[in-house]
């Protein structure tokens, strides 16, 4: 296994690699994992190369992330608050965690863990921090955008 700081995209970023799979993911935004494949093939995520996917300051961008929603407020900016933020890495001998700053509006801080379980096998556990002093309710998505009209299988 093997674990370096390297550009996606023109993104900062942290790439994974075993013999037998890649995993990328955005240190300079989100935190997201931006491609997920076997060692040398191709991205089984939708990444928007083409930067088409835009609302304001916000670009969906693809692959996968953790969001928060609040009941009857989904596509409210506090859900994607941080997207834009630069991720902290947390760096282990069989993975790392990437998390957020705390988004001032809602005290939270969200992120993931990804850790190899074996050449060809990890484990993603994505979460949400309160950090305020109050109740915090929502709840979590954690969203993994596919390519379209593609026949790839997922298990979990």
């Amino acid at each position: 296994m093997k674990i370096e700081d390297i550009k996606f995209e023109g993104l900062d970023a942290i790439e994974l690699t075993t013999s037998k799979m890649r995993l990328i993911a955005t240190t300079e935004v989100g935190p997201r994992v931006a491609f997920f494949g076997t060692f040398d093939g191709e991205n089984m995520l939708f990444w928007d190369t083409e930067n088409k996917y835009k609302r304001d300051d916000w670009h969906l961008r693809g692959g996968h992330r953790v969001w928060i929603a609040r009941p009857m407020a989904d596509e409210s900016e506090e859900t994607y608050n941080s997207d834009n933020l630069p991720a902290q890495i947390t760096r282990k001998y069989d993975g790392f965690t990437l998390t957020t700053p705390v988004d001032p509006a809602n005290r939270t801080k969200r992120g993931f863990t990804v850790t190899v379980v074996d050449e060809d096998k990890i484990d993603v556990e994505n979460f949400v921090i309160n950090c305020g002093d109050m109740l915090f309710s929502c709840s979590v998505w954690a969203l993994t955008c596919t390519l379209p009209e593609s026949d790839t299988t997922y298990a979990y």
